[in-house]
């Protein structure tokens, strides 16, 4: 098998900070003029036993796979995709190893040496995308888009289109499911015309897993809607979502895959907004949270329910705070989310009220002790850390 080297230990740019506003303190651990974000929640950045964690950079002129240790802040590069599209990964649940794509490779990188091994190549499609695995990491699911309307596709992305006109050149894309175990590992679990989003597997069922797909009304914009996929189903499951008139975003599955927790709201205004919990074999049942402020993406501590998103919140006196991480908590009488503002994350441009520059999606921690997310206060996105007060 081929494999790769990691690069050499970078020293620590972590430094201390405090949020004027809030008082919080905060560190943020990168410092650099190239762009540094941590990985969307469904694949988290924090090692699953707390050793370190992993993000993303293109300091090195390419967008590439860091390891970083937990305390010394050092760091280093651990993939080679030299320039291939690279996005999404999986832990092993002991976190010994890490697996992503680079391009159509993936690539299995030990935690300890940081040299990578080669898997498998996909030659079947472009850029695999939207990697989960259940939590034996025995099946993986992943989304490949297939190479009709490759090329149309990228151009729209390179001269930065918008999400609609994304959508409506995205090339075909399948649904597909790998068990390391089986001699045929592959099966295709659903072929779509148009985007698919990141798939999750299923945590204790490895036939099942939940997606993303957007109906070809683009009226409003993108109307997504949730399916659930069982090996036995012949077809795709829809999970409610109250009506036509709504769409549904930023959706994950608990570790024990029992509920759905998602953002549910309108398509033009954004407005009535819900968190709405799901539970049910086909997710059929949900119980909604009115969310009188903006959010775009919020993060779960499973074990007490407290949330942490970000956006923008009307507070006292009417005071519009823009650009920070909240800290969201579920009033069960009055069936209400109420919003507490943390730490300024100043990912909003400042042309468009709404519209993130960069997306902050604040994750909690194995442990719900810490909160990652991606600053933009001194220009360029970074990662930032903080613990949450009284953890």
């Amino acid at each position: 098998m081929t494999t790769t080297s990691p690069g050499e230990w970078l020293q620590s740019e972590a430094k201390k900070r405090t949020d004027p506003d809030t008082g919080l303190e905060f560190l943020q651990l990168t410092c650099h003029e190239s762009e540094n974000t941590h990985i969307y929640f469904h694949n988290p950045s924090f090692h699953p036993e707390m050793r370190g964690l992993i993000f993303k950079s293109n300091r090195s002129g390419n967008p590439e796979y860091y390891q970083m240790e937990w305390g010394s802040w050092r760091f280093r590069r651990i993939s080679e995709a030299n320039g291939e599209f690279i996005l999404h990964h999986i832990w092993r649940s002991d976190g010994e190893k890490i697996r992503f794509f680079e391009g159509c490779r993936l690539v299995e990188v030990d935690w300890k040496s940081g040299r990578g091994t080669i898997l498998k190549t996909d030659e079947k499609g472009r850029f695999p995308q939207g990697l989960s695995a259940d939590k034996g990491s025995r099946v993986m699911f992943f989304i490949r888009m297939l190479p009709d309307r490759y090329d149309e596709y990228m151009k729209v992305v390179e001269r930065g289109g918008s999400v609609l006109e994304r959508v409506s050149v995205k090339p075909p894309c399948e649904l597909v499911r790998w068990d390391w175990n089986l001699r045929q590992p592959e099966a295709v679990f659903v072929r779509e015309e148009l985007l698919i989003g990141h798939p999750q597997a299923h945590p204790l069922d490895p036939d099942a897993a939940v997606y993303a797909h957007c109906a070809p009304q683009l009226l409003d914009g993108p109307k997504i809607k949730s399916w659930l996929i069982r090996r036995e189903d012949k077809l795709p499951v829809p999970i409610s979502h109250g009506g036509d008139s709504w769409t549904t975003g930023h959706q994950f599955l608990t570790h024990d895959g029992r509920f759905i927790y998602d953002l549910t709201y309108q398509n033009r205004v954004n407005r009535p907004a819900f968190i709405c919990i799901r539970s049910g074999r086909n997710f059929e049942n949900h119980e909604k949270y009115a969310l009188p402020d903006r959010h775009c993406h919020y993060h779960l501590r499973e074990s007490d329910n407290l949330m942490v998103g970000d956006g923008a919140v009307r507070g006292a006196q009417n005071r519009l705070w823009e650009d920070f991480i909240y800290r969201i908590e579920l009033n069960e009488e009055e069936k209400v989310a109420e919003s507490l503002p943390l730490v300024r994350h100043g990912g909003f441009s400042k042309k468009e009220y709404g519209k993130q520059s960069v997306h902050p999606h604040p994750t909690f921690s194995p442990d719900g002790k810490w909160v990652i997310y991606n600053s933009c206060l001194d220009g360029s996105s970074d990662l930032a850390l903080f613990a949450i007060p009284g953890s």
